[in-house]
């Protein structure tokens, strides 16, 4: 065998390089403040026909949960980006998705009363509740797997067991004030004391999860409708983002309960909010096909992915943290086109 020169080697790493760049969900180092402004988009998850609403990562980072307008909630190889499953089927659009913290299970709520909880790798139904309301908008999984947790358009958050999905506790959440009681957004604290809620009163608000108990209640000071249209706790459970009507994602101290950057993130609504896994980074989405990098510790932009298009619902980090995953699409539409694209650096 002859062995291989300088200049063969180097040929056979450029073409493996090339190679890899070409192979479906291929991503390249974790995004952080070093690495956003190389991210770009590494390929697209195709079967949605109306606006993905919700988009969520398994535990293990190898599948992609995601609801749409088109009234379905479908289940993705995140490697392949391959379709796995289609879990529900309709007309009523899927407003939320929740991956159990193990991974085996999938809760989703949206238009309509029902809450479901389906088996992630068969796609059989596992228990369903019919809540009186006409739209249950959010859920979120507790990070011990014991509680799911969701909010409702009369402005209750209810607490269920996933196994049957029976109520363990629910209370009256965003009743005052704004446009309607509308709960919009919800997520549990990494430890899983807290939650945080955000809704159509204008409001961002944290709660004991034992308890029920309200612990603080934020609003910025604005005199424009601010609808909290998303939140996420950073990764430490300090902080909250929270992305509101006014096209402003705000950072939360909700212990000192003080505003500690304000981001402006779109010239109209934000919606999608995500931190990266170490915290370092913010991903915000919006109205007008907004995709936008920030460093959270400054309120610097790291990078613009995206500035143009249809409107971006949905963002979520990858697990590891090298992978970002969006969802835009047409409000409430049906019969077009949604599109899941994959971020990352090469």
């Amino acid at each position: 065998m002859v062995p291989l020169s300088r200049l063969g080697w180097s040929c056979a790493v450029v073409a493996l390089i090339v190679s890899l760049r070409g192979a479906p969900g291929f991503a390249g180092e974790p995004i952080d403040r070093l690495t956003a402004g190389q991210v770009v988009e590494l390929g697209q998850l195709v079967g949605h026909l109306g606006a993905v609403y919700s988009i969520a990562w398994s535990p293990d980072g190898s599948r992609i949960a995601t609801g749409s307008s088109d009234g379905t909630t479908r289940i993705w190889d995140s490697k392949t980006q391959a379709p796995l499953l289609t879990l529900e089927q309709g007309t009523a659009s899927r407003w939320g998705v929740a991956w159990s913290p193990d991974g085996t299970r999938v809760a989703t709520v949206g238009r309509g009363s029902m809450v479901r909880v389906w088996d992630s790798a068969r796609g059989q139904k596992l228990a369903e509740l019919a809540r009186p309301v006409s739209c249950t908008y959010c859920v979120a999984w507790s990070p011990d797997g014991t509680r799911v947790a969701v909010g409702e358009a009369d402005g209750t958050i209810v607490l269920l067991d996933p196994t049957d999905l029976h109520a363990i506790k629910q209370w009256p959440g965003h009743t005052e004030g704004g446009l309607s009681t509308e709960v919009i957004a919800i997520a549990w604290s990494p430890d899983g004391t807290k939650l945080a809620s955000g809704g159509i009163d204008f409001a961002l608000r944290v709660w004991d999860a034992a308890t029920g108990a309200p612990l603080a209640v934020l609003r910025a000071s604005t005199t424009v409708r601010n609808d909290i249209n998303g939140v996420a706790w950073s990764p430490d459970g300090l902080l909250i983002a929270a992305a509101g009507q006014d096209g402003c994602v705000r950072i939360w101290d909700p212990v000192a309960k003080t505003e500690e950057r304000n981001l402006k993130a779109g010239p109209s609504w934000t919606r999608g909010v995500a931190w990266s896994p170490d915290g370092k980074v913010l991903a915000t989405s919006g109205a007008v096909g907004r995709l936008l990098l920030w460093d959270p510790q400054t309120g610097n932009l790291l990078a613009t992915l995206s500035d143009k298009g249809p409107d971006i619902w949905s963002v979520a980090f990858s697990p590891d943290g090298t992978r970002l995953a969006s969802g835009a699409g047409s409000y409430e539409v049906r019969q077009g086109v949604g599109t899941i694209r994959l971020w990352g650096t090469l």
